[in-house]
């Protein structure tokens, strides 16, 4: 048998490469132990452990996020903080006010004492004011509205909405952009007014058609104009008609809500109501606009506001007649019309009148006019389901205005008073004896309160033609006074009948005054005024007029025909309801019943929470949800105001009506850190007295203490400032208290996450130790074997390699 023995290489000691393999692996091994004994760190380069690295990474990130997140949740509290003690001072000087204005409205205070107390408001709204305007952070003014939302919407044409964003600064704190308004209408609501303590309703009301006639006519030469006429060479309301000259109107139909406007260009050939169709016929026009208002109500336009123009036998001859037949609605049918050259000049104006005749002259004006109302004659009420009482007392009759000369005219030669045959030369007047070519002038005040100036002279000859400004006899000045009522030119009295009476003064009796007396027309005699003499008021005058309230609320004094407002008693959430309707003529005193069932609707803002409210509600807040651009604020709300009538008819069955609104938001925004870019914003709004209390002409700024009332008045506007105030202050608060909870939030989670990552990172030093000890001692038996295995034989050379292991 052959014994094969091993051999040894001549060029390469294979067993001493191998333990020097094996010193280079324990060398490493001490490098990654004593590497991560020194960091602390298990992973010290991707290398270490990739995956671990990576998320090792990550984490790290995010925990630097967090630390930057809660000093930026820092600034965002110290921001809060600064408002709210700002606020805290505020609300302070502001109760200061409040208890001056109470102390104010006792009737017991002397001038000097208002004044002195006034004062003192003054000063504390100045300091309000330097509160407001200075407060800031960092530069940025905090409560003077640079960080503010400011909505409108951009789509409530004609307030179809029925409402509008309720005054004051932090009414809208909606972010940038467009949200949206979806209102529907869940229960009809219905008012009537039925008869209480006596036969009759009290307040007057009647089933009837609304019939208006335009206070001024449409006259030819010295005729009332006919349909056919055309219109170039007709006066109206003493304008004289040209080609080019343009009639314009507006109004409202009888809803009380819904507007129509237009305008007609005379030409040669156009006339009042001749039937030559639109463009030729003013009534058309009229007609036109009303129908196509109409039809955005799907009303039919042909019968429930149709136009006429009574140019017949009818005591309203000559003026545009407005017929509507409102069945169990009031009628708040409006016109007015605007008469322009061909140069956009102004040259008239009128509107239309409703009244019932109580003399001569004001039923040649009203002829069959009617006051449109009925016995569900509501137009807008907010008050409750329930029964509620009208009462009406201090019923007053109507009362024509009268006016006399004081002394009369008399002949000069005998002394006797003057009658209609009277020739006016050589009779005298206060001592002053009239002759041929004399001038008597007269000026005067109608009842609508404008002013008329005629200029009449005595002629010798026979005259008998009215409206030339020329007289002989008294009969003559008489017809020259009364032409006004006639031919809306501009001599004599306008709504008022001139008469000669028996002692030789002249009277004058007009249309129901009650807004005008004293004196009421001035005679000047060659020159000379008779102020003294030829003014004297026998009766003022008045319309028919009651004292009405409704639910034990604040009485008001209201004229035949009038649309009232009233309002009950205060509530128990402090709130007023309120009810709009036309009251009619013939009052009786005793009380009618309110039967009210309140109509109600539900409302929501960017998809968020539903919020039920009711006609003419005021304070209405939505708040928002979460909008499509997912832009999100616990802050984002509307507050509305709505009106006692709320066009809105929608259910939930057909969509309700949504509206848009368009906001412009300057919140101040801070970035709360994590990997998704969390933030937080929050807006104040604008405390300066300027912007706080009930209106834009209720503010701070306007309150006045020198008088009771108008410290009664003062306290309501600073209860209302109060409020918006605290409203902000409250959101100060809230966002200190959501801050904190966002402070905790992020300490919490950065703890967290730094575990997370420790636990992948960190390095076990006991095991590290260990085995930097046992590769130490690797290293020091490998050394030793390295150094056998350069000498010895190659068989145990390889017993010493095996030994290295």
């Amino acid at each position: 048998m052959v014994t094969q023995a091993s051999s040894l290489s001549v060029h390469s000691n294979i067993p001493a490469l191998g333990i020097i393999s094996r010193i280079n692996q324990a060398n490493k091994g001490i490098g990654i132990n004593l590497e991560r004994l020194a960091s602390g760190l298990r992973i010290n380069r991707a290398s270490d452990d990739v995956g671990g690295f990576v998320l090792s990474r990550r984490l790290s990130t995010q925990v630097r996020a967090l630390s930057r997140a809660s000093e930026n949740v820092q600034d965002a509290m110290a921001v809060s903080n600064l408002a709210d003690e700002a606020l805290n001072e505020f609300v302070t000087s502001l109760q200061s006010i409040r208890d001056k204005a109470q102390e104010a409205s006792s009737t017991s205070l002397t001038i000097s004492e208002r004044i002195s107390l006034q004062n003192e408001i003054g000063d504390l709204l100045s300091e309000l004011n330097r509160i407001a305007s200075t407060t800031s952070f960092g530069g940025k003014r905090l409560l003077d509205g640079s960080i503010g939302s400011q909505s409108e919407f951009i789509d409530n044409i004609d307030n179809r909405l029925g409402g509008s964003i309720s005054y004051g600064s932090n009414s809208a704190t909606l972010l940038d952009g467009r949200s949206y308004l979806n209102i529907v209408k869940t229960q009809d609501g219905r008012a009537e007014i039925r008869s209480g303590s006596t036969a009759g309703i009290n307040v007057g009301i009647q089933q009837q058609t609304d019939i208006a006639t335009t206070a001024a006519q449409f006259i030819n030469g010295a005729a009332i104009a006919a349909g056919a006429d055309t219109l170039p060479g007709l006066t109206f309301n003493r304008a004289t008609l040209s080609a080019g000259d343009r009639f314009e109107f507006s109004g409202v139909l009888a809803n009380g809500t819904t507007e129509f406007s237009g305008s007609f260009v005379i030409s040669a050939g156009t006339d009042i109501d001749g039937g030559g169709g639109i463009g030729t016929s003013l009534v058309d026009a009229i007609q036109q606009a009303i129908d196509d208002a109409e039809a955005t109500l799907g009303i039919d336009g042909t019968g429930t506001l149709e136009t006429t123009v009574d140019f017949d036998s009818g005591a309203s001859t000559g003026r545009l007649e407005f017929t509507t037949d409102q069945g169990r609605a009031i009628s708040a049918f409006n016109i007015d019309f605007t008469v322009l050259d061909a140069g956009s000049n102004q040259i008239t104006e009128t509107g239309i009148i409703r009244s019932n005749s109580i003399n001569g002259e004001v039923v040649a004006v009203t002829n069959n006019a009617q006051i449109g109302n009925s016995f569900s004659s509501v137009t807008g009420s907010t008050f409750d389901t329930g029964e509620f009482e009208i009462e009406v007392q201090t019923v007053t009759a109507a009362q024509e205005r009268i006016v006399e000369t004081g002394i009369g005219f008399v002949i000069e030669a005998t002394g006797a008073a003057v009658t209609a045959a009277t020739n006016l030369n050589a009779s005298a007047f206060n001592g002053i004896t009239l002759s041929n070519l004399d001038t008597l002038e007269i000026e005067g005040t109608n009842a609508d309160g404008t002013t008329f100036n005629t200029v009449l002279t005595i002629q010798g000859g026979p005259d008998g033609t009215a409206g030339n400004g020329v007289v002989q006899n008294f009969q003559d000045l008489i017809d020259e006074l009364n032409f006004r009522n006639q031919t809306a030119t501009s001599f004599g009295f306008n709504d008022a009948t001139a008469t000669l009476q028996a002692t030789g003064e002249l009277r004058v009796v007009d249309d129901v005054a009650s807004t005008n007396s004293g004196t009421y027309f001035t005679l000047i005699v060659n020159g000379t005024s008779q102020t003294s003499d030829s003014a004297t008021t026998v009766f003022e005058g008045n319309a028919e007029q009651a004292v009405i309230s409704v639910n034990n609320g604040e009485a008001q004094t209201v004229e035949a025909g009038e649309i009232v407002t009233l309002e009950g008693s205060q509530n128990d959430d402090g709130s007023y309801s309120t009810v709009t309707f036309r009251v009619g003529n013939n009052f009786s005193t005793g009380s009618d019943s309110l039967y009210n069932v309140a109509e109600t609707f539900s409302g929501t803002l960017n998809g968020g929470e539903a919020v039920a409210f009711k006609s003419g509600q005021q304070d209405v807040t939505f708040v928002s949800g979460p909008r499509a651009d997912g832009a999100k604020d616990d802050y984002q709300y509307l507050t509305i105001d709505f009106d006692s009538i709320v066009p809105i008819t929608s259910t939930s069955a057909t969509g309700g009506e949504t509206f848009t609104i368009s906001s412009v938001s300057k919140e101040m925004s801070f970035f709360l850190g994590g990997l998704d870019q969390e933030e937080i914003s929050f807006s104040l709004g604008d405390v300066r007295p300027q912007s706080l209390g009930i209106s834009a002409s209720r503010t701070l700024d306007d309150i006045s203490v020198l008088n009771a009332s108008d410290a009664t008045e003062a306290l309501e506007v600073i209860d209302a400032a109060l409020e918006q105030v605290l409203s902000i202050q409250a959101r100060a608060g809230s966002m200190t208290t959501r801050l904190t909870a966002t402070a905790n939030s992020l300490d919490t989670e950065s703890y967290n996450v730094q575990s997370a990552e420790t636990r992948i990172t960190d390095a076990d030093i006991a095991q590290e130790t260990t085995d930097l000890t046992l590769n130490t001692l690797r290293l020091n038996v490998q050394a030793a074997v390295l150094a056998q295995a350069n000498v010895l034989p190659v068989d145990f050379a390889g017993i010493l390699l095996g030994f290295g292991d």
